[in-house]
């Protein structure tokens, strides 16, 4: 769904950059931040907290976006 979001000629740049970036800022930074907010906190029930957040994030975007079906590429733009 998302590579649909992109014209042809720039899929692959366009989904790549935004995936990695996305996986690096919240999958790598994730650990350090828990870590850092049970050590102030103590709740051990944060990890759960984080991925309930992150996926209603994720339905969200995927609630908003439109089908892409049918149309060509440069309607996208």
């Amino acid at each position: 769904m998302l590579i649909e979001l992109f014209p042809t000629h720039h899929r692959t740049t366009a989904y790549s950059l935004g995936y990695n970036v996305t996986t690096a800022a919240l999958g790598g930074a994730a650990p350090l931040i828990l870590t850092a907010l049970y050590a102030s906190t103590g709740n051990l029930l944060l990890p759960a907290y984080f991925v309930a957040l992150t996926a209603l994030g994720t339905g969200v975007a995927a609630y908003i976006n439109k089908e892409t079906a049918g149309r060509s590429s440069t309607q996208f733009v």
